[in-house]
């Protein structure tokens, strides 16, 4: 999903007033250092939905108009899927699927969201603070 460390930096800046995740400190070409979070990794039982809910909905409520990155674009990273495979498999079944994931899905416009794309229990750490959202 084409990592960015800079745009994973202005998220966690503009996402800081919230307390979800860990505070940007400084970001390189090479790497993004942020604070600490000390705690444990989740597993599947450490958290219950309850739980995990406000933070989800925490995380999509946010008004990611003002966070200057790049939106996702479902097309643009179908289209890169396709075009890594270097035209392998170009008159087969997979072109018909290209195709049809390229075309699909065909909904009405909605507003922006803040999305994490990896939300899993690996990237959520509880602390003293409560559950922190990492590896943004």
């Amino acid at each position: 999903f084409s990592i960015s460390r800079h745009n994973e930096y202005q998220v966690l800046h503009a996402i800081e007033p919230l307390n979800l995740g860990p505070k940007p400190i400084f970001v390189h070409e090479q790497g993004l250092l942020v604070e600490w979070i000390d705690g444990i990794t989740l597993t599947k039982d450490g958290i219950e939905l309850e739980e995990l809910l406000p933070i989800a909905a925490t995380i999509h409520q946010y008004h990611s108009s003002s966070i200057p990155v790049v939106p996702f674009s479902y097309i643009s990273r179908i289209d890169h899927y396709w075009l890594e495979l270097e035209g392998k498999y170009v008159g087969s079944e997979f072109e018909t699927l290209y195709k049809q994931w390229r075309s699909e899905p065909s909904v009405e416009q909605i507003p922006l969201a803040l999305c994490h794309f990896d939300l899993g229990c690996y990237n959520l750490v509880r602390g003293e603070q409560g559950v922190k959202v990492i590896d943004w």
